[in-house]
C-alpha cells in the first residue's frame, strides 16, 4: 500500500513512447513536403539545407527514406506496446489486495483498492458496516452550527453510531490503521521467511 501523498515518477512529453514513435513519422512527412511549401507559399526563410534533406527524402529510389524511417518508428512503437501489455498481463496482484475488511475501533469496515498510474494503490469506498445488521452505514450530520457533528447511520435498521472525529479524519485513521496492519504482516512474514 502507498500513501496518497507518495511521489510518483512523472515522465516528460518526449519520454512518451507514442510521441517518440510518431515524431519521426511526422518529421519525415514534413520534410517530403518542404520544397513544395517553400515554392508555393514563398517561405524564403526556410534554409536551403532543409530543402535538400526534403529532396533526399523524395529521392526516386526503390524505398524512400521517409518510408524507412516511418517503418522503423512503427516497429519501435509496436514493440513498446507489446512489451507494455505483456508486462501488465504477467504481473501478479499484490497479496494485500485481498485485505478489504477489518474490525477497527469497534466497527467492521470494508474498502476497495484502486491502482493509480504509477502502480501504487489507494483505499477507496471506505464503509462502516452496521454492528446490528451489517448493512453499509452512511454519514449524516447531527445538530446545527458549532455543535454540529457527523455520525454513521444505518438506513436499514436505523441504528446510529456517533464518532468523535469527522468523516475525513476517520477515513484517514482507517487508512493509517490498515497501513500499520499491512506493515506488521510484512514484518511477521519476513521473520518467518528469514
Amino acid at each position: 500500500m502507498s500513501d496518497s501523498g507518495s511521489q510518483s515518477s512523472k515522465k516528460g512529453f518526449w519520454h512518451n513512447p507514442t510521441v517518440v514513435a510518431l515524431a519521426p513519422i511526422l518529421v519525415s512527412w514534413l520534410l517530403t513536403k518542404i520544397e513544395d511549401v517553400k515554392l508555393e507559399w514563398a517561405w524564403t526563410w526556410i534554409p536551403e539545407w532543409i530543402v535538400s534533406v526534403g529532396r533526399w527524402f523524395n529521392a526516386p529510389i526503390g524505398i524512400k527514406p521517409a518510408w524507412m524511417i516511418s517503418a522503423v518508428a512503427l516497429v519501435y512503437l509496436m514493440s513498446r506496446l507489446i512489451k507494455k501489455f505483456a508486462s501488465l498481463a504477467s504481473t501478479e496482484a499484490p497479496d494485500f489486495l485481498n485485505y478489504m475488511t477489518d474490525r477497527i475501533d469497534g466497527l467492521q469496515w470494508k474498502w476497495k483498492w484502486r491502482p493509480d498510474r504509477s502502480g501504487t494503490y489507494d483505499m477507496t469506498e471506505i464503509l462502516a458496516l452496521c454492528p446490528q445488521c451489517s448493512y453499509p452505514m452512511v454519514w449524516t450530520f447531527n445538530g446545527y452550527g458549532w455543535g454540529r457533528s457527523e455520525e454513521l447511520h444505518c438506513e436499514e435498521c436505523k441504528h446510529s453510531q456517533a464518532l468523535d472525529t469527522s468523516r475525513s479524519d476517520t477515513e484517514n485513521r482507517i487508512r493509517r490503521r490498515v497501513g500499520h496492519t499491512l506493515e506488521q504482516r510484512d514484518t511477521q512474514s519476513g521473520k518467518k521467511n528469514g
